[in-house]
């Protein structure tokens, strides 16, 4: 059975956004400070990271993520790529 873990469930620039004085910004909540959208797919020893974006480190750390065994990107995570390379720093390269 596969697993999703759900990294980043915010908008492009996170939440809360800076210098934005809305009700969920403002919030209290720890539910409403969310990193950038980005998910994590588990399946049969596989690590799958669907979407990199600048929040990509924090992610890894908070969720003690050591590697992957592929990376899926989406047109708005390949420009975030290119501003972090740590996407593939850490883990040795696999051929699937």
């Amino acid at each position: 059975m596969g697993k999703i873990t759900f990294l980043g469930t915010g908008t492009s620039q996170g939440i809360p956004m800076i210098g934005c004085t809305c009700k969920v910004c403002k919030s209290a909540d720890p539910r409403d400070n969310r990193l950038r959208t980005s998910a994590l797919v588990e399946h049969n020893g596989f690590r799958i990271l669907i979407d990199c974006g600048p929040d990509f480190r924090q992610q890894m750390l908070r969720q003690n993520i050591s590697d992957l065994d592929a990376v899926i990107l989406t047109p708005r995570s390949i420009s975030a790529l290119e501003r972090n390379p740590q996407v593939l720093a850490p883990t040795p390269h696999k051929v699937l």
